[in-house]
């Protein structure tokens, strides 16, 4: 398989793997596929074993004569021809093995509520192997012994299984067994060992232990017939492999959590590889991750009934992180982490299935509806509770401007310099304003547009309002950036133009004659769901792209047949971050510099501008990888507007950006247009629709809508929708695209 490369393939790093090679995914649900016929056979069997199991009180089988290791069992399968991903705890599905090393006494305990007893060739190992319960209790206190003989004080060793334990088990797919023995040899040969204290000595005890147990993960994967001392070559192979790491583990450690770590995404590299390819067919990587959690799902030790009932059962969390967020901005959500979830469709509900939502965004609506939240900045914990209680402290302190008599972006500009405003936003045809704890009551008067408005009216405050408040307020209406620009002439003129855009990728059409054209100084965007058309459309309108049909141009000029003079009009800030990771921050200003044909003085004063406009000081000497997003996207925006240009592309700036970087991007955006500039962007948020001048709606590679926000909201206006949004344009367009679709 091949893959892109990086630090990963130069040392054990799974992380640079995942971040190099995985790919986010926004679409539906609609490439699921159902149970196949050997998953259904197969899961039948194991729930009528499982019903036996119940029947026995629980415990299904004990194998009392083995302690359980890593290879101490022979091959054990549910149903041989059957199973596409194999391996079990001991030699059958469902039979118990014991681990004494923890606690001899406590597998009496447990053997003896089944009715089995303890073999004696096993007790003869422990009267000369000192197990972990009895060195902690070497170590206990006599006052600590007091306290745990009276309640006060237990411990992990008493009749309790051990806690979290968390494995990094990609690596064994991604590396392979020999590939890490090699590592492991290498850090032991390579310890600097000035004296032989007890630190060192317990550090190389620990690698020669490490060594020990790949070799036996080895070998109990060569009793299932695979050798894992390869790196895995496809989707299947990743899942086995991954599997017989996170068996080895459950072989040793009977944990009371054994979780398995974030595995969706980095599988989720190899099932789409396997799927270009050919290889395997959605039904099959299906039917390997239905498998897969079946033997998750009876992950069994052996416990004493009164664990059992403490906790309601005999529960093994085998927990699995889906999605969350990657440094970078993007989400980890994969069509993996959609066939984990469908495991519970195919195999029906998990035993255990408690769901925790951990909700990392930086989408204020989303947030709201939580039931509760942490509101971070600068590593500061700075409020902890549910939405309402943040909200409630906004009460009458926000008002919606109605009514307005011209340009709303002038007009928000300049109420977000007036005292006592520390937030505003544009809200359809009205501006929406957030006072300041201690402002005086606001009036029209006080705000000195008496003339530009009819109405200020008191709203309720949403959770957005309350998190600019409690972060001191917006950015303001000031742009340090558009100051740097000259006026450019206010002439009407049209400066981009799309004549029938079309984009074609063998049988799929991305984009499907597009048309339109933008005046100088206007904010002209495209606006539509993620795949829709927009990215294609934009890279063909400023020359990234060749279309297969018809033409875009810039100012009159094709840019597919125009020079570097030509381009230097524009700026263009990519949707993913475009600079250069391995440069710091300074040096991709330099660089996007020269790319614009910026020298000398000339370079180093637009340079220090960006610095200044931008904030980036504490930054300068940082690797562009490793800046906060919002650091990134605004060096982003940076490179692409140095050069002055009188076109700005900008393809989707400020997703998962916070809304105070949205809003610093806005005021930006708003005064670079005042002075001329022309601004193509696209965007998923609604609320950003409202800032355009005109909008193209696209969905399914075709423009189904183009006017004024308001035009286009008027469109829809109906008895049942009186007072259309934005979201509520934008869903019935495309509802009713889909039925003129439907009807032809």
């Amino acid at each position: 398989m091949e893959f892109k490369t990086g630090e990963w393939n130069k040392e054990v790093n799974v992380r640079d793997f995942i971040q190099r090679n995985y790919t986010p995914y926004d679409g539906d649900k609609s490439f699921l596929t159902p149970a196949s016929d050997r998953t259904r056979t197969l899961w039948e069997k194991l729930c009528a074993l499982m019903k036996i199991e119940r029947e026995r009180k629980g415990v299904y089988d004990i194998d009392e004569k083995t302690i359980s290791t890593i290879d101490s069992h022979e091959a054990g399968y549910i149903d041989r021809e059957l199973e596409q991903i194999v391996g079990l705890q001991t030699d059958a599905p469902l039979k118990r093995a014991i681990m004494p090393f923890g606690g001899i006494r406590l597998i009496y305990t447990e053997l003896d509520a089944y009715g089995r007893k303890m073999d004696p060739e096993v007790a003869n190992v422990f009267k000369y192997r000192k197990t972990h319960n009895d060195g902690v209790f070497d170590v206990y206190t006599d006052e600590m012994k007091a306290a745990r003989h009276a309640g006060i004080m237990t411990g992990l060793p008493d009749a309790y299984g051990r806690g979290r334990i968390i494995g990094d088990y990609r690596r064994v797919p991604l590396y392979g067994v020999d590939r890490l023995i090699a590592e492991k040899q290498r850090a032991k040969k390579e310890m600097v060992i000035d004296v032989m204290d007890s630190d060192h000595i317990r550090k190389r005890e620990e690698i020669a232990e490490q060594i020990k147990a790949l070799k036996e993960l080895k070998a109990m994967a060569a009793k299932y017939g695979f050798d894992i001392s390869r790196p895995a070559e496809d989707t299947k192979e990743a899942i086995q492999w991954l599997y017989f790491g996170y068996l080895a583990a459950v072989k040793e450690q009977n944990g009371a959590a054994m979780s398995i770590g974030r595995i969706s995404t980095f599988l989720d590299i190899y099932a789409e590889a396997d799927l270009r390819s050919g290889k395997y067919a959605e039904e099959q990587i299906q039917e390997f991750v239905d498998h897969f959690i079946m033997k998750l799902r009876i992950v069994r030790f052996l416990r004493t009934p009164a664990y059992d009932e403490l906790f309601s059962g005999d529960p093994t969390w085998v927990t699995e992180s889906l999605g969350g967020m990657s440094l970078d901005g993007r989400h980890m959500v994969t069509k993996m982490s959609y066939r984990f979830l469908h495991t519970l469709v195919n195999l029906g509900p998990a035993p255990e299935p408690n769901l925790t939502v951990l909700w990392s965004t930086s989408y204020l609506d989303e947030a709201e509806r939580c039931e509760s939240v942490l509101l971070l900045n600068e590593s500061k914990l700075l409020f902890s509770g549910p939405p309402a209680e943040l909200t409630g402290r906004l009460r009458d302190r926000v008002r919606l401007l109605r009514g307005i008599e011209g340009d709303r972006r002038k007009l928000l500009a300049r109420l977000l310099d007036k005292p006592g405003v520390i937030d505003g936003v544009i809200q359809g045809s009205a501006l929406r304003l957030v006072f300041a704890a201690d402002a005086p009551c606001p009036s029209l008067a006080s705000l000195g547009v008496e003339r530009d408005a009819r109405e200020l009216i008191p709203v309720q405050p949403r959770f957005e309002d309350a998190f600019i408040d409690i972060l001191g307020g917006g950015p303001g209406g000031r742009s340090e950036l558009a100051e740097r620009f000259k006026p450019l002439p206010d002439d009407g003129a049209t400066v981009a133009a799309a004549h029938t855009l079309v984009k074609r990728y063998g049988s799929f059409t991305a984009a499907d004659r597009i048309d339109f054209r933008i005046r100088r100084g206007e904010i002209f965007g495209l606006l539509g769901p993620n795949g829709a058309g927009k990215s294609t459309t934009f890279k063909m309108l400023c020359g990234l792209q060749r279309p297969t049909s018809g033409s875009a141009e810039i100012n009159g000029a094709d840019l597919q047949r125009s020079g570097p003079e030509a381009r230097r009009q524009l700026g263009y800030m990519a949707q993913k971050f475009s600079q250069y990771d391995g440069l710091n921050l300074l040096q991709n200003l330099r660089f996007f510099a020269g790319i614009y044909g910026l020298t000398g003085r000339d370079r180093d004063r637009e340079i220090d501008g960006m610095v200044d406009a931008f904030h980036f000081a504490p930054y300068l000497k940082a690797n562009a990888g490793d800046l906060p997003l919002g650091i990134r996207q605004r060096l982003a925006l940076a490179c692409a507007v140095m050069h002055k240009p009188a076109v700005l592309f900008l393809d989707e700036p400020t997703s998962g950006v916070s809304p105070v970087t949205r809003r610093e991007f806005w005021t930006h955006i708003n005064a670079l247009v005042d002075k001329g500039v022309t601004v193509l962007i696209t965007t998923h948020f609604m609320d950003e629709a409202e800032y355009c001048d005109r909008i193209a709606l696209v969905y399914r590679g075709h423009a189904i809508a183009t006017g004024t926000p308001d035009e286009l909201k008027e469109q829809v206006r109906s008895a049942d929708c009186p007072d259309p949004s934005m979201e509520d344009a934008f869903i019935r367009l495309v509802q009713e695209s889909d039925r003129q679709e439907a009807s032809r």
